[in-house]
């Protein structure tokens, strides 16, 4: 085997144990310290049955993302669901360890034998379907909060002010899937034939396909809606279901659509969390309580699941061709 060929064997493996080394690395950070967070939690029989409930739904949580993707893969490049979950679970490493998981969008790519350009762009659209989902969702939770809850004049005012940046932002991304008139404004601005194949990958796509990815996208958004709205009752019981099922859709409404640096998800759905439900007077404690047990069940979890697959694909692609 040539030495160039070895040596760049090396250094992407060397990339892959150092990426799952950093993601481990804060994920036991986080725990550590947050470890009196934890403590701090008083088990009752209502908190383990919710914080059960929460568990058992996560592998729904990213197996319906993982069909979601495999919707949008497959017109491009056909492959097996369980090839779609672990890309799906090795680019949530990737999104781990990067701002804003940019980095799930091309690391999911790394488990298709070819047109991994075209991945990444089935990747994005379904960031941009679920996104969608979100901003619909929170535009519910603002009319709900609008009809049947009472606010001082400032919170009233951003409120006001938000729900109208929403239905302009809602209004941008449902214009945006007008395949036909986007592509061609794209093709028109980036011009080259190396771009025009990738840009022209959308129109592989029917109405059928993206509506079937965006269902998926909705059925995703209701399960981890309901892990989040089961802790929330059971650590916050003073609080009513109408204030729950609002102060949930906003928390994922911002906390989506505001910026964060590398690894400081945590600390920024933390303080969304603490700041939305705290218009409803609810204490500080038990909100950032429910966010780290969120963060550990729907993130830490499967980051820590991807990580392993992500260091052993390789090596598990070389056994299959021996083999085969």
């Amino acid at each position: 085997m040539p030495k160039a060929i070895v040596y760049k064997k090396i250094v992407v493996l060397a990339l892959k144990i150092l990426i799952a080394g950093v993601a481990w690395w804060y994920i036991y950070d986080k725990i550590i310290k947050s470890a009196q967070d934890f403590h701090l939690i008083t088990f009752t029989s209502d908190i383990w049955i919710s914080f059960a409930v929460a568990c058992i739904l996560m592998p729904l949580n990213w197996m319906l993302e993982a069909k979601k993707w495999h919707i949008l893969i497959m017109p491009i490049i056909p492959i097996s669901f369980s090839r779609a979950f672990r890309g799906t679970l090795i680019g949530m490493t990737f999104g781990f360890v990067t701002p804003n998981r940019i980095g799930d969008i091309g690391g999911r790519s790394i488990v298709l034998p070819s047109n991994k350009k075209q991945g990444v762009i089935a990747s994005s659209i379904g960031s941009m379907l679920q996104l969608l989902v979100t901003i619909l969702a929170g535009i519910f939770g603002m009319i709900f909060s609008f009809l049947f809850m009472p606010y001082s004049d400032i919170i009233q005012t951003l409120i006001y002010i938000s729900f109208v940046v929403l239905v302009s932002l809602f209004v941008i991304i449902k214009f945006s899937f007008r395949k036909k008139y986007v592509q061609n404004i794209v093709l028109r601005i980036i011009g080259t034939s190396k771009y025009r194949k990738i840009v022209q990958t959308f129109a592989m796509y029917s109405t059928r396909v993206i509506y079937r990815a965006f269902g998926f996208g909705v059925l995703r958004y209701l399960v981890f809606s309901t892990q989040y709205c089961f802790l929330l009752h059971a650590l916050l019981p003073q609080l009513s279901i109408l204030q729950i099922i609002v102060g949930v859709t906003l928390t994922y409404l911002f906390v989506t659509l505001i910026p964060s640096s590398i690894l400081g998800e945590l600390g920024v759905r933390g303080s969304v969390s603490v700041f939305i439900f705290g218009i409803f007077l609810a204490p500080p404690l038990p909100i950032f309580q429910v966010s780290l047990l969120m963060w550990a069940i729907n993130l830490a979890l499967p980051v820590i699941v991807g990580s392993l697959l992500l260091v052993a694909h390789k090596h598990s692609q070389n056994r299959s061709r021996t083999k085969g």
